[in-house]
């Protein structure tokens, strides 16, 4: 399922451009898709975890998504919106999952660009979401289930956070398109408390749970023309990460 719902973002971003793309004193922005890791603030939910005999998690996730970006001269302003999923250390008795994702607004600045290269420093904020599932190994039979609702464990923390990196590109032409491949490194921090759901109900005293430490990221995306071609995959992918 992975696989299928990264080939269609490739294919969309791919698409997101019908005019003619340039190399670097052309392009009007780009849209793409990328993979990679990042850190997770999960120390004191595990802590919290591991005191009931709960499965725990790794504190580095793996990220997929899309994104795009919108030149202003030497100045990139984008977006990017991106899921992710820890790996969890269940027990005998439970097993778990940290899922979730976040949205993130930035700029950066070329410092240096060329024919083939674009080297940009950038900034930016975020908001995301990571949502905890725990359930019973063996919830038993279906009337079991139903004469004991409350089996499994499902909540979710919002965060925000700032962030900052260096992103890399390199262009490369293909046939009438110009892609760039790009490595993005950096760094996030907490901005604020974790706010804790369970469902449509607010839970106090929760421990923090977010995005803070380094990320790395691998992406593909195709230069684009116009400007307002974008916008959309620049900017969409953040707004299903806004707090519900």
């Amino acid at each position: 399922m992975m696989i299928r719902f990264f080939a269609a973002i490739l294919v969309a971003a791919f698409g997101a451009s019908t005019a003619a793309a340039q190399m670097a004193g052309g392009s009007k922005g780009g849209a793409g898709a990328f993979a990679g890791i990042t850190k997770v603030d999960v120390a004191q939910l595990n802590r919290a975890l591991e005191a009931r005999g709960l499965p725990t998690f790794a504190e580095t996730a793996f990220t997929y998504g899309l994104g795009g970006h919108v030149r202003l001269g030497r100045f990139l302003v984008g977006g990017s919106g991106q899921r992710l999923r820890a790996a969890a250390d269940d027990g005998d008795a439970f097993r778990g999952r940290l899922a979730g994702g976040h949205g993130m607004l930035d700029v950066g600045y070329a410092i240096h660009e060329s024919v083939g290269w674009t080297f940009a420093p950038l900034a930016g904020v975020g908001i995301g979401r990571v949502d905890l599932k725990i359930d019973p190994r063996d919830p038993g039979r279906f009337e079991d289930v139903l004469d004991n609702p409350r089996q499994g464990t499902r909540l979710d923390a919002t965060s925000a956070f700032v962030h900052g990196g260096l992103d890399v590109q390199r262009r490369v032409r293909v046939g009438e398109g110009t892609f760039s491949l790009s490595l993005r490194v950096g760094g996030q921090t907490d901005l604020g408390g974790t706010s804790w759901r369970s469902g449509a109900a607010d839970l106090d005293g929760g421990p923090a749970a977010g995005f803070a430490g380094a990320y790395v990221r691998l992406g593909v995306s195709r230069s684009i023309g116009r400007r307002r071609d974008a916008l959309l995959p620049a900017f969409a992918p953040v707004l299903m990460w806004l707090p519900r």
